[in-house]
């Protein structure tokens, strides 16, 4: 029996019901019955004691259910970030990294990644120079098969005289190095079959380029991707280093190599500059002002020859 009154309740004759159990069952008897001070029995309601124990489970997830449901979402969530981590990364492992520190969700794995550079980083370089730079590809732990990529240069600063694929890693070319000096552009795209290229320094192709104009000039690489040879085609590229040059107009008078001051730059020009090699006696051999006369200073010389 159960007596509901206003000064209490017990539960009689039930075992294994609990304190919690008989709240449960006052919950569900009051709501039925509409007053106190009333008799029930078990049989009369049908009431057993797996049924006032379900009283209590229903009361306790209605007062739970937020807790309830923030756990669900907390477990579809991290259940959703290891499927993306294994589909990503090939491992979750990553999960706890990315819960910890999120900033860290686009860096992969160091073994599979790469990089391009352009070299050199920095650079002077005069007007009226050329500049040789190089695209180096960094993959020191995965191989890969398949490089492309934009190059971007300023084009009021500076043109592209050639481009050269020699001792390139690539062999195999899907679209030809070419070059715009209208758009300032540089593309390609090409690979080598398996088992692919692993090192520090794979050289991809080197760039002659000439300067036009004083500045600062950016080289940059742009819609780059490096394909590992996994059979999946999965870019591993994670970072791209491009060049930054510092443009220099020479001293006047020296700006066009005419050391000899008749107007013309010839093989007396020249004769005396190759006189001065070295540490320069005559400093108006020195072209670009670096106290040296050395291999920049016939680039100078040879690229404005005759202009006077």
């Amino acid at each position: 029996m159960i007596e509901v009154s206003g000064s209490g309740y017990w539960v009689i004759g039930v075992s294994k019901i609990n304190k919690k159990a008989s709240h449960g069952a006052l919950s569900y008897l009051s709501r039925y019955s509409g007053h106190f001070g009333t008799y029930f029995s078990w049989r009369d309601i049908g009431l057993s004691a797996h049924r006032v124990n379900l009283c209590y489970y229903r009361i306790a997830i209605k007062r739970y259910r937020k807790y309830i449901l923030f756990l669900a979402i907390l477990l579809l969530v991290l259940s959703g970030v290891a499927v993306m981590s294994k589909v990503r990364y090939g491992t979750p492992r990553y999960l706890f990294s990315f819960i910890l520190n999120p900033s860290r969700q686009n860096l992969p794995n160091k073994q599979t990644a790469a990089v391009l550079i352009l070299t050199p980083q920095t650079e002077k370089v005069y007007v009226g120079e050329t500049l040789s730079a190089t695209l180096i590809l960094d993959t020191p732990d995965k191989p890969v098969n398949m490089v492309e990529a934009r190059i971007i240069f300023p084009t009021d600063k500076m043109e592209v005289i050639s481009l050269s694929k020699v001792d390139s890693i690539i062999n195999l070319w899907v679209e030809e190095p070419v070059y715009s000096n209208a758009t300032g552009t540089i593309t390609f795209s090409g690979g080598l079959p398996t088992p692919g290229f692993r090192g520090r320094t794979g050289k991809l192709l080197t760039i002659t380029f000439k300067v036009k104009d004083a500045g600062e000039a950016l080289i940059n690489i742009e819609n780059a991707a490096v394909l590992a040879n996994d059979g999946l085609g999965t870019d591993v590229l994670v970072e791209t280093q491009p060049a930054k040059l510092l443009l220099i107009k020479p001293l006047a008078g020296k700006e066009f190599g005419d050391i000899d001051g008749d107007g013309r730059i010839d093989l007396i020009d020249a004769s005396i500059l190759i006189t001065n090699w070295g540490t320069p006696q005559n400093t108006r051999a020195d072209l670009n002002n670096d106290g040296k006369v050395n291999s920049k200073d016939i680039s100078i010389l040879f690229a404005n020859w005759t202009r006077k």
